[in-house]
């Protein structure tokens, strides 16, 4: 018996060791062109004397693929793409050889030219690649010299707002990368407003990870939605860039300027621009909104970008500049529902600002071995502003217009006293200068291979900021004894924050490579301090209308005896918090989910000196935020997102005094010692489906939120003077439920594509609204239906394109019915490109956008909106370029927004950069490859040819 368990155990020893003794074979498979990494290529193990197949594998998305388990001998590496000629290489796996590194293998791609006939594909709008959506950028063509954002607008499920916000299948963009590289960090408008959309060659979108979850290995559910630009292949050896020169009417011009060096290594971009058309670029078609941007705006901008890798050391950053000066004229009507009788107001404001501001971000990663990582992200900002500002403000008890009035504030004569509350004539004028300093090093550390890390956390930021303002108001009141009060003051705040964070975070493997526990602890500490003094001038004498009407800005001598210590305000805030956060994470081929729970116990302590209310008070609390982030994974294509998160927010400890501000004798404020503290959940579903053999995509995406005890204020209308009185109060009631659904397909063809993008939302808002001292709660219900349509047809010198869009809004107002309303937003349009190979190019668009239901006439209006250009490319290699650009040729396009709210409703109108004709001149240069780069590809060339 003995023996026959002496010669098993033997046995199995022997096994352990054959197995033990066998090879992991690997490699990397890349496009010999574009240098890219080729996804799902098919890699075969062959023996050399047959094509019985040993072994096999499919590369990943980064292109590397692993055979594992490879006995000795002699085999053939087989591997094969489509369209792509298949490579072979001859390998010999030793006695006990751990692993064996086929290298990097470049494939050629497989061109077929028929003599009698040509084939012609086009090239598919988007891909899906695991998590990633990939569009090809070639498949939108843009007018002659657009920029990156005219590219983006044009993508299925695209939205590109007026302030600069991008969404992509309702997905907020974060930042955007380069080659994979972070691009001027988190301002887009470096690259949206800069890179020409001709360098790009695919915009890929996708979840990133964050920094912490990227070193360890283990998905944090932390992600942050990005666009990742591949730059086309020609471009990434060498220098390239663009000069383009603008003028037109109206006294408009633009100036861009671009340089960028590109290498396997290195990556550097320098930008910059100046203008004075609000950053506006060539409209793309007939989805672009109501109304171009608010105000006219002269800017400038500038910036260096750099990321360089030298294999364990990645560094990168940038430094910007940006400056602007703005004009900006606003008009608004509102109705104010803070009684059940309402209040109606109308205001007229212009603002002249500038700004200068000066910014960098940089990212330095350090890998001493294989298990250790050291990532420091430091950052800097200096910057002023100032603003200078005229406006008139009046209150009435009854709607104005319907006194047969058409601009209240210039007929108040015309209006009768009994409905005139109050008129405000006002002007400021400020300064302000700020800096910043920041960053946050993580040092992480895998301590096996199976999911175990420590990491540490260290984050410390400092800013200091110094504001001067001087405000001038003068009030009427036609209700309260036709009297008026003058109020002309000066302040000063001098402010700072500091604030450091220290954390550490472990990570154990319950069950190797798919359960782990992660504990972290993180310690906050902040400090914020504000010393406002207010030096009221109100009476003096000589305060005459000429300083009135500048807006203020004078400052007597001696003017610090006029120092308001009610007014003056001084602060000193203190906040520790200890957050303590378990996690369970399973992480599957299929499943991946984290539940946990983040407990934060928090001091906070204030000192308080404002409006004869001297205290020091502190508090102690306690936040708790429940965690769930599921994802499973029916395909690589096909995944289902599910995440929950509630929160809770305390108030402001400020709110909570028992005071009064009365600073403003038309907007006073109380504090509440009662408020309670507030808690939200959310509820995120996301769906994404593409279908590899149709190109069909379907997505989808659901949001719930809710917030109970939320903070809403509780306004006490005065109707002899206009003034309100508000309160903080919590209230119960509020959520929301919004969602949205894609679908993009070819049709009939590779040329013919169609998009239907459908949204919904509802949202219950509710409000206090006061009438003869009794306090009531107001509901209000708003439904909002969207549905966007758009057809593409593309050839080989032109494309075209119909686009639809309709927003419904139901308002449904429980107190004030009055104000129910059912409105329609809605537009269609068609654009065009052509682009011919003797280089002139044309495009054109035109939109119809449209308004009905609103209360007001003048909301409900018609717009035409068409714009135009006409491109020529010369010089040798058609690296010159001269367009005429035509922008809202028929001087229609309007700048009106509305609001509402469950306290008000206000439409607003603002001057705009809309009709005007522009010229540009643009040069391309470039001087691609270096003399070493050629050599490498020739003779990774010869390599992939022998074998």
């Amino acid at each position: 018996m003995r023996g026959r368990i002496l010669l098993l155990l033997a046995t199995m020893l022997l096994a352990s060791s054959l197995y033990a003794q066998k090879t992991r074979v690997y490699g990397r498979v890349f496009d010999s062109q574009s240098a890219e990494a080729l996804m799902r290529a098919t890699v075969q193990l062959l023996k050399p004397d047959s094509t019985s197949m040993i072994g096999g594998a499919v590369t990943n998305n980064l292109g590397t693929f692993t055979i594992k388990n490879v006995a000795a001998g002699d085999y053939v590496v087989k591997i094969s793409y489509i369209g792509y000629h298949n490579f072979f290489r001859s390998i010999t796996v030793k006695d006990k050889q751990q692993e064996l590194n086929v290298g990097t293998v470049m494939l050629l791609p497989n061109s077929i030219v028929l003599e009698t006939a040509v084939v012609t594909a086009a090239v598919p709008q988007m891909e899906v690649k695991e998590d990633t959506l990939i569009f090809n950028a070639d498949a939108f063509k843009v007018p002659e010299g657009s920029v990156l954002e005219e590219l983006i607008r044009k993508l299925p499920g695209a939205e590109v707002s007026s302030d600069g916000t991008i969404k992509i299948n309702g997905k907020t963009i974060s930042k955007i990368l380069v080659e994979g590289k972070e691009f001027f960090s988190t301002d887009k408008s470096m690259a949206m407003k800069n890179l020409p959309s001709e360098i790009v060659d695919k915009v890929k979108t996708y979840d990133k990870q964050s920094d912490m979850a990227e070193m360890t290995g283990i998905d944090d559910g932390e992600e942050e939605t990005v666009i990742d630009l591949t730059i086309k292949k020609g471009m990434k050896q060498g220098w390239f860039g663009n000069i383009d020169l603008a003028g037109g009417t109206e006294d408009r011009f633009s100036e861009k300027v671009m340089l960028n060096r590109f290498t396997d290594d290195t990556q550097a971009s320098l930008i910059g621009s100046y203008n004075n058309t609000n950053d506006q670029s060539f409209p793309g078609g007939g989805g672009r909104g109501m109304g171009g941007n608010g105000g006219e705006t002269k800017s400038g901008m500038g910036g260096l970008n750099i990321a360089l890798d030298r294999g364990d050391w990645e560094i990168g950053g940038n430094v910007r500049y940006s400056g602007s000066k703005s004009n900006s004229i606003t008009k608004s009507a509102s109705q104010n529902f803070v009684t059940t009788s309402t209040s109606y107001s109308n205001s007229f404001s212009q603002s002249i600002s500038k700004r200068n501001n000066i910014n960098g971000d940089f990212r330095i990663e350090w890998k001493p071995d294989t298990m250790t990582t050291f990532l420091f992200r430091p950052n800097f900002s200096v910057g002023n502003s100032s603003s200078r500002s005229t406006g008139e403000t009046a209150t009435f008890n009854y709607d104005p217009y319907s006194t047969d009035v058409e601009d209240p504030l210039n007929e108040m004569e015309l209006i009768d006293d009994s409905i005139k509350v109050n008129y405000n004539g006002s002007g400021s004028k400020s300064n302000s200068d700020s800096y910043s300093l920041g960053g946050n090093l993580i040092m992480n550390r895998r301590l096996n291979n199976v999911g175990r890390n420590f990491s540490i956390n260290i984050q410390g930021s400092y800013s200091d900021n110094e504001n001067k303002s001087y405000s001038l108001s003068d009030v009427r009141y036609y209700q309260y004894g036709d009297s008026t009060e003058l109020t002309y003051r000066y302040q000063t705040t001098p402010n700072y924050s500091a604030n450091y964070t220290i954390g550490f975070n472990y990570t154990e493997p319950l069950i190797a490579k798919k359960l782990f526990l992660q504990l972290s602890y993180r310690f906050n500490h902040s400090k914020r301090h504000s010393d406002g003094k207010a030096y009221d001038m109100g009476d003096i004498e000589y305060l005459t209308d000429s300083i009135r009407a500048s807006g203020a800005g004078y400052l007597p001598y001696g003017y610090k005896q006029y120092l308001d210590s009610d007014l003056s305000k001084y602060t000193d805030n203190w906040n520790d918090i200890h957050n303590i956060d378990v996690q369970l994470r399973l992480v599957t081929s299929y499943i991946n989910m984290n539940v946990g729970v983040s407990i934060e116990p928090q001091h906070q302590k204030v000192k308080y000196q404002y409006q004869g209310l001297d205290t020091i008070a502190s508090r102690n609390f306690s936040r708790i935020s429940p965690t769930l982030n599921f994802r499973y994974r029916f395909t690589k294509q096909h995944v289902l997102r599910i995440r929950y998160r509630g929160s809770t927010q305390q108030p402001e400890i400020t709110d909570m005094f028992n005071m009064t501000d009365n600073s403003d004798p038309l907007n006073i404020r109380e504090g509440n010692p009662n408020l309670k503290p507030s808690f939200t959940q959310n509820i995120n579903i996301d769906w994404n489906n593409y279908v590899t053999t149709t190109l069909q995509n379907f997505n989808a995406r659901l949001n719930f939120s809710t917030t109970s005890n939320s903070i809403s204020n509780r306004t006490e209308y005065n109707e002899s003077t206009g003034g309100r009185t508000t309160r903080p109060e919590n209230i119960n009631g509020n959520w929301s439920l919004n969602g949205n659904f894609g679908f993009n397909t070819p049709v009939f063809t590779d040329n013919l594509y169609f998009n239907t993008s459908s949204s919904g939302s509802y949202q219950n808002q509710v409000a206090y609204l006061y009438q003869n001292e009794q306090t009531l709660k107001n509901k209000v219900k708003n439904l909002s239906l969207g549905e966007r349509l758009s057809v593409n047809l593309r050839q080989t010198y032109w494309d075209v394109s119909l686009e639809g869009s309709l927003t419904y809004n139901n308002v449904r107002s429980q107190l004030v019915p009055t104000n129910n309303r059912d409105t329609y937003d809605f537009s269609y349009g068609v654009s065009g490109n052509m682009n011919l190979d003797n280089g002139l190019a044309a495009s054109t668009n035109f939109s119809v956008s449209s308004r009905r239901g609103y209360s007001s006439a003048d909301m409900n209006t018609n717009e035409l909106i068409w714009n135009a250009q006409v491109s020529y490319r010369f010089l040798k290699n058609k690296v010159a370029t001269i367009s005429l650009q035509a922008y809202d040729i028929l001087n229609q396009r309007s700048n009106i927004s509305r609001m509402i709210s469950a306290t008000s409703r206000t439409d607003s109108e603002t001057n705009a950069v809309n009709s005007y004709l522009m010229a540009h001149f643009i040069y391309r240069f470039n001087m691609f490859g270096s003399a070493q780069a050629r050599r490498e590809m020739r003779e990774r060339r010869r390599e992939a040819n022998f074998y």
